[in-house]
């Protein structure tokens, strides 16, 4: 075994008296184990025939290389063995790499995000093997014809994590180090809220015996970023561009010593998923923003052992991808519904994989994963169906208005709408019906109401369906809530006229005793449709008329509360 990288960030698990002695001096040994190297490409579809298949490769890049996607041909991996830096660079989707000038890097690289063909930030793990130091983040311009070193941590601990900038909004940038100062002390974050022109550095509290662990940043604003741990399965992430730092666990990240992998969340910063190092049959999932976390299974079936997980979420979709590579095996599978349920995607039987990126683009969207030193595999599908940028609702009495925009279509049959009673958990009704627009490049919106809703809280989502009959779940953010009428009211008979059945529906405002009758012309009790004591709400009734002739008829609703009577009446026609 070669201690060569600070913060077990490697395969290798540490037994634990390794792990005391390592605590003891401050350090954390990152154990590297060289594999074979991948770079796999990906766009994006439901088509369940899709397999990964291998082209090209790299050399010399290293135990833990990293990628950054540009678009679907541009791309650049960054590594190198200790003491070297590597990077690399494609422009046509993986096919062919040229190596970029590094001139003026002295150590092998971690990390690196692509802005453009030109503008590329790279950063290292302080000292040759990434045993920790003054770690530096360096910046070209020019396609790395020059670097520039722009940010460093100071101390000599400092490990460069990642460097990564929101797909919403890249305007927004984070680059994370393990404490500059030793584990448990404070961790280092630089941020950037105008494309990389000015960075700004501050230093989350430190977790005791711990740092933090590469490839586990993720930024989906200037104010919900963080990064994973490396010896409990646990991140650390603020709500408020860093004013506050929460520490939560993960639990279902599985891994012998709960080193995280990866952390990914979905525009809503609701929805998000985390691996771990150790990943067999479960990940860590959350549904309200990183403030629970719970199992989530998965149809892995790599030996528990050495795991890595990676996870990328797709910009606007409720689309996660995740792939889990031991050192001879990988597997890649997807979730359409925020990680509740998953498919299997064939991959090769290599294994390696430590990190992907993602690049999403409305007519090619791609993930990229890179591990040492190797091949490259790529998967070309067709995008994805539908783009939708924005799923909203309003509530109006007992009808639910739902809306919704798509930016583009290509195939797309239509949507179903689903609503759940939130006191019925997973029992998910399906709602009606929207008509899609088959292909268009150009905005879409769409409407929906559910109407004749009982008081109560609902939860919605969409399934957009395309031609093929493959889909892609929507969920809306928030509860809608249904709340009682402000007061009594008796709503005409629908069908009406009518043969043989109608509905009759009323608010309570408050809880009454209740009578609805029906007459007939002469005033004669026909039937008595309710007596008895309700709460408030909203209720139906249905009328069978079978045993009446052909007429006018009348209901009438007599409610009791507080001592007070209310009586409406209306009419209705029965015609056979």
């Amino acid at each position: 075994m070669t201690n060569t990288k600070n913060n077990n960030k490697g395969f290798k698990k540490l037994n634990k008296k390794d792990m005391n002695k390592v605590i003891t001096n401050s350090k954390i040994i990152k154990v590297i184990y060289t594999f074979i190297c991948f770079l796999m490409i990906y766009t994006f579809s439901n088509n369940a025939s899709a397999q990964w298949g291998q082209v090209g490769s790299l050399a010399n890049i290293g135990s833990f290389p990293s990628v950054s996607m540009v678009n679907d041909n541009i791309f650049f991996v960054a590594g190198g063995p200790s003491g070297t830096p590597v990077i690399y660079k494609t422009t046509n989707g993986g096919i062919n790499f040229t190596s970029i000038n590094t001139t003026g890097i002295s150590l092998e690289l971690y990390c690196i995000w692509a802005v453009d063909v030109n503008t590329i930030y790279v950063g290292d793990g302080g000292a040759a093997g990434g045993t920790g130091g003054n770690a530096k983040v360096y910046k070209t311009t020019n396609g790395g014809t020059n670097w520039v070193n722009i940010l460093s941590t100071g101390g000599t601990a400092g490990f460069i994590n990642g460097i990564v900038f929101s797909r919403n909004n890249p305007q927004i940038g984070i680059i994370q180090s393990d404490p500059p100062t030793g584990v448990g002390n404070p961790f280092w974050i630089a941020k950037t809220t105008n494309g990389g022109l000015n960075w700004t550095v501050s230093n989350p509290p430190g977790v005791t015996s711990n740092a933090s662990a590469q490839n586990s940043v993720f930024v989906v604003d200037q104010n919900f970023y963080g990064f994973g741990l490396n010896l409990s399965p646990q991140m650390v992430y603020t709500t408020n561009g860093c004013t506050n730092w929460v520490v939560k666990t993960l639990t279902g990240a599985q891994g012998p010593t709960g080193f995280v992998t990866s952390i990914a969340f979905s525009n809503n910063k609701l929805n998000g998923a985390a691996a771990g190092y150790g990943t067999y049959n479960t990940i860590s999932r959350t549904t309200d923003g990183g403030n629970t976390w719970f199992s989530q299974s998965i149809p892995c079936t790599i030996p528990n052992g050495n795991n890595f997980g990676e996870l990328k979420w797709v910009p606007g979709y409720n689309t996660v991808y995740l792939i889990v590579s031991s050192s001879s095996a990988t597997q890649s599978f997807k979730s359409t519904d925020n990680g509740a349920s998953w498919t299997t995607i064939t991959f090769p039987v290599v294994g390696g994989i430590t990190h992907m990126d993602l690049a999403f683009y409305n007519t090619i969207d791609q993930v990229s994963s890179v591990s040492s030193t190797g091949g490259v595999l790529k998967l070309q599908d067709g995008p994805l169906p539908v783009n939708l940028e924005s799923f909203t609702f309003n509530v109006s009495g007992r009808e639910v208005n739902l809306k919704w925009t798509t930016a583009m279509e290509e195939n797309n049959s239509g949507f179903e709408i689903y609503r759940m009673n939130n006191n019925e958990q997973n029992n998910w009704v399906k709602a009606g019906f929207v008509k899609g627009n088959g292909n268009k490049t150009t905005p879409s919106n769409y409407a929906f109401t559910d109407n004749k809703l009982s008081s109560g809280k609902y939860s919605y989502k969409i399934k957009q369906i395309d031609y093929n009959g493959n889909y892609e779940f929507f969920t809306l953010n928030g509860v809608v809530e249904v709340s009682n009428s402000h007061k009594m009211n008796l709503y005409q008979n629908y069908p009406n006229p009518f043969n043989p059945t109608t509905n009759i529906d009323y608010d309570l405002s408050l809880d009454s005793k209740v009578s609805l009758k029906v007459y007939d012309m002469s005033g004669r009790e026909v039937i008595m449709l309710v007596n008895t004591q309700q709460k408030a709400g909203y209720y139906t009734v249905q009328f069978n008329a079978t045993n009446l002739s052909s007429g006018i008829y009348f209901y009438k609703l007599i409610t009791n509360s507080n001592g007070s009577n209310n009586v409406i009446t209306k009419k209705m026609t029965v015609i056979k």
